[in-house]
């Protein structure tokens, strides 16, 4: 290895290395994202305050409804939603701006994970660094045939040199990696094409001014092979042998009418509400108890909270009818890390 060539490479390709570092670590380090406390605060009242007490609109996702409730727990206990889903203000300013903070530091995060990919361009650099060793291998080179013609053409001005060029042969081995996803076969799913939505209003037994309503939207359903017809291969001696050939569709096996029943049962024994047909009012307040869409696969609402006493027995009853998920399960399944790394 010629040393003055390999030294200019290695320079260049140092100094590249190093400024573009340098230029992503600035990058990174100054990084901010848009919006001052008060967008923050928006985004914290619609994105995890509001889809943790209102839900979602017929969304087939229902474990958002979970990671958002997560989040305000994030901030502090005392801004957890479960404990101010039915307060009159259960938008509190100081818990919307906490929240709104830790939005901020996901956004951020986030920005700054996708701009740490720019230091995989710093091997482009060692690209550009071996190129410029290679030009200025070449032109020593060239420097050096040409010191010798002009020796030979000094010792022998009626002839003329011809030399050998120099063939540099250089070979540069790519290394592929493929990576196979396989998907596997889930055996139930929710889905939203095969039927209603289905409603089933309710009443309490001892206080006909307390109502609701149960909401079903989701069916559950599997993917289901069934034969669709033939391959058929033949061989050189013209025998013909057939093979059966399989295609999947999705199938329904169970209705939201179905988990509108089932939950009926639960809200009925009880809690001590009666099915009716119609209900005298609007009802618009979400049992805000993400589990009871996560597990139940239903809505419940009612069209209000409290009674004379705070907040109505019955209602409570309502939103206990399954259990509440609690911190330690949120951290265990993942939400709170998701978040904290800013997925």
């Amino acid at each position: 290895m010629k040393p003055i060539p390999f030294l200019c490479g290695l320079f260049a390709c140092t100094s590249l290395t190093l400024a573009w570092v340098l230029y992503v670590n600035h990058l990174v380090n100054t990084a901010t994202v848009p919006g001052d406390k008060w967008h923050w605060s928006e985004r914290a009242c619609h994105e995890a305050y509001g889809i943790c007490y209102n839900g979602c609109n017929d969304c087939i996702d229902v474990s958002k409804i979970e990671d958002a409730c997560a989040i305000t727990a994030a901030a502090q206990s005392a801004c957890d939603a479960r404990r101010m889903w039915f307060w009159a203000d259960r938008y509190p300013t100081d818990c919307l701006q906490a929240v709104g903070s830790l939005l901020e530091e996901k956004d951020l995060k986030r920005k700054r994970f996708k701009l740490r990919f720019l230091y995989i361009l710093g091997l482009f650099t060692a690209a550009a660094g071996y190129a410029a060793y290679g030009a200025a291998d070449r032109f020593v080179e060239w420097r050096k045939r040409q010191e010798r013609r002009a020796r030979y053409w000094l010792r022998d001005d009626s002839g003329t040199s011809q030399s050998a060029p120099l063939l540099r042969a250089t070979t540069i081995s790519t290394a592929l990696i493929s990576t196979l996803l396989y998907a596997s076969a889930v055996e139930a799913y929710a889905c939203t094409d095969w039927h209603a939505v289905h409603n089933q209003p309710f009443v309490s037994v001892t206080d006909p001014t307390l109502f609701g309503n149960i909401h079903g939207w989701l069916s559950d359903c599997y993917t289901e092979s069934y034969p669709c017809g033939e391959t058929c291969d033949s061989d050189k001696k013209g025998s013909t042998t057939c093979t059966t050939a399989w295609c999947n569709r999705e199938r329904p096996d169970a209705s939201p009418a179905d988990f509108v029943r089932a939950a009926a049962k639960m809200v009925g024994t009880r809690c001590g509400f009666e099915m009716v047909d119609v209900v005298p009012g609007i009802v618009d307040k979400r049992i805000a108890n993400p589990r009871i869409e996560g597990s139940l696969w239903v809505k419940i609402s009612v069209n209000r909270f409290n009674g004379s006493d705070g907040l109505d027995g019955q209602v409570l009853c309502l939103s206990d009818v399954v259990e509440w998920p609690s911190l330690v399960t949120a951290r265990d399944s993942g939400i709170w890390s998701r978040f904290r790394l800013g997925f």
